[in-house]
Parts: C-alpha cells; structure tokens; sequence
C-alpha cells in the first residue's frame, strides 16, 4: 500500500465499489471495495482534497447501508470542515445537507442540527 497509489487511483477505487453498487446491487462487496479506498484516503497526504470529491458517492449513498447511521452522521462535521479547508464549497454544502437528510431520517429534530 506504500507505492503505486496515486489520489485519482484512490478515487477510482471508491467509485468502482459505487459503480459495482449501482449496477450489480452488491452491496457488501462494493462496501469492501469502498472502505478499502476509505482506508487508503485516510493514509493519503491530499486526504482533504479526497474526502471532499467523495462525500456523495461514499458516506452519503454507500456506507449508510451497511454502517449505522448515527456512527456515518458523526463523520459529517469532519467532512464538512475537509471540504471546506481545501475550498470545495458545493461539496461542504452537499455534506450539510445530507447532515440534514440523515438527521430526518434518523429522527433527529433540525432544531438540535
């Protein structure tokens, strides 16, 4: 996992577990493929700049289906503050409002958001 990893290469991992998602709806397998490109995000030094390109396809649509839903909601401050440090605002905006989205769903009151 120390050489051949480049950022696009770790978005192209996280969008294949996606892609795998949409088009063969297993959702275990894309979620192993995803939360391997999660793992190598974390290690990368633009870690920001990737949380940022793939707030929607990972934390929003993939990993809420499999992890709790409380414990993918605590990551969105984090998320939101990422995009926001390398000036992504639309993806910051997105993050908030899937913070909302998830928030309702969960029944959380917006009050408290």
């Amino acid at each position: 996992l120390h050489h051949g990893f480049c950022d696009d290469s770790i978005v192209g991992l996280i969008l294949t577990g996606y892609g795998m998602f949409l088009f063969t709806h297993n959702v275990h397998e894309a979620y192993r493929i995803g939360k391997a490109g999660e793992y190598l995000r974390e290690e990368s030094p633009n870690k920001h700049r990737l949380k940022s390109r793939l707030i929607a396809e990972w934390e929003s649509s993939l990993k809420i289906l499999i992890e709790p839903a409380p414990a993918v909601l605590s990551t969105f401050p984090s998320l939101y503050e990422s995009a926001m440090l390398v000036g992504d605002v639309d993806s910051a905006l997105r993050c908030r409002y899937s913070y909302c989205t998830i928030s309702l769903y969960i029944g959380i009151e917006l009050t408290s958001v």
